[in-house]
């Protein structure tokens, strides 16, 4: 018994110290956050380099503030996108949002569309969120939120009620510039 209960005392220990060390800093995850706006923000300037590099598309940034409960006020950069006389804005929404650890509204003369932060992995919203109707008496597992070796990704999200994701690659941005900027 004495070697289960060493074993038991281990365990918690290492648990406790996993949680301390996983401790939510709203600093860290501001930063995370900002970390990839900006791995966005690079994927398109390089998914339009020849056209900037052609002076036919030139890209802006200007500092929004957003205000989101666990932080409160932040500043980040929004991304402009100039094509000729249309303006295609790069809106960020938010982080620590429900179903997706950040958003951001690609507007355009044309619509909106949303890219989100999500695991690597996701598919579809069901692949995010999980729900019980209460018929039964167990509670379904939530789905794994940040699962090592599936890493966060942008993804382009379909509206509701399907909601299914896109890989965001140079031509399925292109494509849906040219959605919100054409139609």
């Amino acid at each position: 018994m004495a070697n289960s209960f060493d074993d038991f005392v281990r365990q918690q220990t290492e648990k406790k110290q996993a949680s301390e060390n996983s401790t939510f800093s709203k600093e860290k995850e501001l930063e995370r956050w900002k970390a990839h706006l900006s791995e966005l923000y690079k994927l398109t300037e390089a998914a339009l380099d020849q056209y900037i590099q052609a002076g036919t598309v030139k890209t802006a940034y200007r500092k929004v503030r957003l205000v989101e409960q666990f932080s409160g006020p932040y500043e980040v950069d929004a991304m402009s996108i100039m094509i000729g006389t249309i303006n295609v804005a790069l809106n960020p929404i938010g982080t620590m949002l429900i179903g997706s650890n950040g958003r951001v509204d690609v507007v355009g003369p044309r619509g909106t569309r949303k890219l989100s932060l999500i695991r690597a992995s996701a598919r579809s919203a069901h692949d995010l969120i999980s729900f019980s109707t209460g018929d039964n008496d167990e509670l379904p597992s939530p789905p794994e939120q940040n699962v090592v070796g599936d890493p966060l990704v942008w993804k382009i999200a379909d509206a509701p009620p399907n909601m299914i994701f896109h890989n965001l690659t140079h031509e399925s941005l292109r494509d849906l510039l040219l959605k919100v900027a054409n139609g």
